[in-house]
């Protein structure tokens, strides 16, 4: 009896290497399907992103760095070019460099797709800082006019009690 069963199986494994789309089916269905869910449960986001940027005085970017720490970790340098020689080294990878109004930046050609996307949150968080600052700007503008008008009124009362 284990004998007729031994042979069946190893015809029927015969039959089912002779035929390519029954292997496909077999093996490589399996893998693929392992595959994806591998890439499904997998963490793919960035980790251990490093950013360096130089941090002249005087600049309004001065107290905006730090507060982007949430995108990853930065790393102050003296001058550009020590940035600069970090980004070709591939330790960085973007440096950041605070000129006047505008901040420039600088990344490696080689890892263009993760240098975009991260330049694309330094952009969307430099954005979201901008309206915090002009909304506490407005608030201050807001509160001094309102000051203003408090002191117009007393004023015109003291006006008043004088005639």
């Amino acid at each position: 009896m284990a004998s007729k069963f031994l042979a069946s199986l190893v015809k029927d494994f015969k039959i089912l290497f002779r035929d390519f789309t029954s292997v496909f089916l077999v093996v490589v269905g399996p893998l693929a399907v392992m595959l994806v869910l591998l890439l499904a449960f997998s963490n793919i986001g960035f980790t251990d992103i490093t950013i360096g940027y130089t941090n002249p005085g005087g600049t309004e970017y001065q107290e905006f760095i730090p507060k982007l720490s949430y995108i990853g970790n930065f790393v102050e340098y003296d001058s550009i070019g020590a940035c600069q020689q970090d980004l070709k080294y591939q330790n960085n990878y973007l440096c950041l460099e605070p000129r006047d109004s505008t901040l420039v930046v600088h990344f490696d050609n080689t890892r263009e797709l993760i240098s975009l996307i991260l330049i694309n949150q330094v952009r969307s968080a430099a954005t979201f800082e901008k309206e915090n600052l002009q909304k506490a700007q407005a608030k201050s503008f807001l509160s001094e006019i309102s000051k203003a008008e408090r002191y117009m009124d007393e004023g015109d009362r003291f006006a008043g009690e004088l005639l």
